[in-house]
């Protein structure tokens, strides 16, 4: 809005152009501490009278007391035009050879009104224009504690930080004609409260007092898109604590609906009962940089869900009126225009494009086409899996663990991973050249097909061991030499690992889980050693297999006696099975060394037992003998001779 000059009665248009007068404005608007109304004086000085008829100022549509001064010479006008548009007249005289004050107070507009001054007691809120000469207007706002100014419309501001207020300040404005500067101030703590539960998640709603049209509006619409977008989405609610959602100006001043900030969880919506706006600001709590950082990823995502969201609902039975207004999220934007003047990559789109209505437009609405062109293409179960592995860090690359996790950045390049890998994508490549890359971004999708290549054909190799994990986390972070380098590395482990295999299983051996594991892990210069000891391990186990099968002579199974013949090579067996390679070795080799040596022992065992035999032999002969002599004696007659008396002869035992 700018200012409209009245020519005086008999100038012409053209004379009047070519002697413009010049103007000057120097503003005041203060916030009253008691009331919240916005108390305006705007000092007009116009140089040269002469040719002017009058001056149009616009105005708040929700101005009140509005006077002029002139001199000694006060007038009272009243406000013209509507909602759109309200301005006042100051007349002619009022101007002539004084300066004109324009007074008057905004005491604000109803809730929704097209005019935007709104004062209640949390929020003073208005748009200020000018009517000066480029470079002679003058603002200044005054802020009492404590209100909290915001503000948009340029950064060219004095703010000047006091005790008891905020002044800010705007000199020598020189694009009068297009000078808006929209002003809010609040006060939140006197907004009103209102908390409830969906399914254990707690809302809160902090709205301008009264305004529960708002808040009725909010609850039913959060109540209803809540639970759809849990299912639609496939993960819980991200909010541990309560979700706060604020009636603000301030995404207004700026140009948009509303915002979701994650570290504070809250959102802050306008006023507008717009379902589109909310339901796209409730996705947020899924969708934000924590989950992927382009900006393009997190707003298409927020719309494609909010227009899924919206579907579901209107499957139900809803209230006429919130159908109508679901149906507003129903639209997808056209494929957009490549050759528009603010057509860019999406890379290119980013907080730093703020304040281009052009550019912001064409932002969103490619991410919105994008995105949904994804949706449409994979369906929703595959976009669902896409999320959740974008969520739990899982791997675009899995082996046999789909839950397998990788730490890469959250950037394009994983959302595009994912939507390829996971979600099995055919266009995403196409999408992305055309409307997300720079050229030199571009060139690295030829360097990851090349690789990709070679990994998928390097996993039919593989089978059936999974692919080393250094390669996949190569792949993963768009390494793609190193994952190339890694291929040739795991190759010529997986040569020696499959011969090994082979003969493993020819000779019914199980290889050790620690093994694959090995290669599993990438660590090539480690499994080498290893793939040798076990080699020679099926080496040495080999070569004793044959002992095992034959028969023994009668001098070796003298020499084995009770010795378990199977006992190592079942030990050998064992240790190889159980990761000791060099065991099994040790085990082989006793086994040869026990059936070298059991002829000999059969001699040894042999020889024993017959020194034990002629022992016992000889034991036995005297055994005998000594029996025989102890019978004779016990059954022979005894002759006693008694001693003669005088001690002639002994008494004598005789054994006839």
């Amino acid at each position: 809005m700018g200012v409209v000059i009245l020519l005086a009665l008999g100038a012409s248009p053209s004379s009047a152009q070519t002697s413009a007068p010049s103007i000057s404005e120097d503003a005041v608007y203060e916030v009253d501490a008691e009331t919240g109304v916005i108390q305006v004086e705007r000092a007009f000085r116009v140089d040269r009278a002469s040719g002017v008829g009058s001056i149009q100022v616009p105005v708040d549509a929700s101005s009140e007391n509005v006077t002029v001064q002139g001199g000694n010479r006060t007038v009272s006008l009243s406000v013209a035009g509507g909602e759109d548009y309200a301005y006042v007249t100051i007349p002619a005289s009022v101007l002539t050879g004084a300066d004109a004050v324009l007074r008057y107070d905004i005491v604000g507009n109803p809730n929704r009104s097209k005019s935007p001054g709104r004062v209640n007691p949390a929020l003073s809120a208005w748009e200020i224009t000018v009517v000066g000469s480029p470079g002679k207007s003058n603002v200044e706002i005054l802020v009492p504690r404590p209100y909290r100014p915001e503000w948009a419309g340029t950064n060219s501001v004095a703010y000047i930080d006091k005790t008891d207020r905020v002044e800010i300040k705007v000199s020598r404005i020189n694009n009068p004609t297009d000078f808006v500067l929209a002003v809010a101030a609040r006060d939140d703590r006197k907004l009103d409260v209102r908390e409830f539960n969906i399914d254990g998640n707690f809302v809160r709603l902090h709205f301008w007092p009264g305004d529960d049209e708002w808040a009725d509006f909010v609850e039913d619409n959060a109540r209803l898109a809540l639970p759809v977008l849990r299912e639609r989405i496939g993960r819980p609610w991200p909010e541990v604590d309560t979700l706060d959602i604020i009636e603000s100006p301030r995404p207004y001043l700026i140009g948009y609906g509303g915002w979701y900030a994650i570290n504070l969880g809250e959102i802050e919506v306008g006023e507008l009962l717009l379902t589109s706006t909310l339901i796209h600001e409730l996705t947020h709590a899924w969708f934000n940089d924590s989950l992927f950082q382009e900006r393009f990823i997190t707003e298409g995502l927020a719309d494609t869900f909010a227009r899924q969201a919206a579907l579901s609902l209107l499957e139900g039975d809803i209230a006429p009126e919130v159908r109508e207004a679901m149906e507003e999220t129903l639209e997808v934007p056209e494929q957009p225009d490549l050759d528009s003047t603010v057509a860019r990559p999406l890379l290119d789109w980013s907080s730093s494009a703020f304040g281009s209505f052009d550019i912001e437009r064409y932002g969103y609405q490619t991410s919105f086409y994008l995105v949904n062109e994804l949706y449409e293409e994979i369906g929703p179960d595959a976009f669902a899996e896409m999320l959740v592995a974008a969520d739990l860090d899982y791997t675009a690359y899995p082996a046999s663990d789909p839950t397998e996790t990788v730490f890469v950045a959250a950037n394009w390049r994983r959302f595009f991973d994912l939507a390829e890998r996971i979600g099995g994508s055919e266009q995403a490549e196409d999408l992305f050249r055309s409307y997300v890359l720079r050229e030199e971004d571009a060139a690295l999708l030829d360097e990851r097909s090349a690789a990709i290549e070679a990994y998928e054909a390097f996993v039919l190799r593989s089978r059936p061991y999974d692919v080393p994990i250094n390669v996949r986390d190569a792949l993963n972070a768009w390494a793609f030499d190193a994952a190339l380098e890694r291929i040739d590395e795991a190759d010529a482990a997986l040569s020696d690992l499959l011969a090994l295999d082979a003969r493993a299983a020819a000779s019914d051996f199980d290889l050790p889980i620690d093994l694959t594991q090995e290669y599993y892990a990438g660590d090539f210069d480690r499994i080498a050693p290893t793939l040798e000891v076990y080699s020679r391990a099926l080496d040495r186990l080999d070569e004793v297999a044959p002992l095992r099968e034959r028969s023994l002579s009668w001098l070796e199974t003298a020499g084995l006696g009770d010795t378990d013949i199977n006992y190592y090579f079942d030990l050998a067996t064992a240790r190889i099975n159980n990761g000791n390679p060099l065991g099994a070795i040790e085990a082989a080799d006793q086994a040869v060394e026990q059936f070298s040596g059991l002829g000999a022992a059969g001699l040894r065992t042999i020889g024993l037992r017959a020194v034990i035999g002629a022992v016992l032999l000889a034991l036995a002969g005297f055994a005998i003998r000594l029996g025989i002599a102890l019978a004779r004696r016990r059954s022979s007659p005894t002759l006693r001779l008694d001693a003669l008396e005088g001690g002639d002869d002994e008494s004598i035992d005789r054994v006839a």
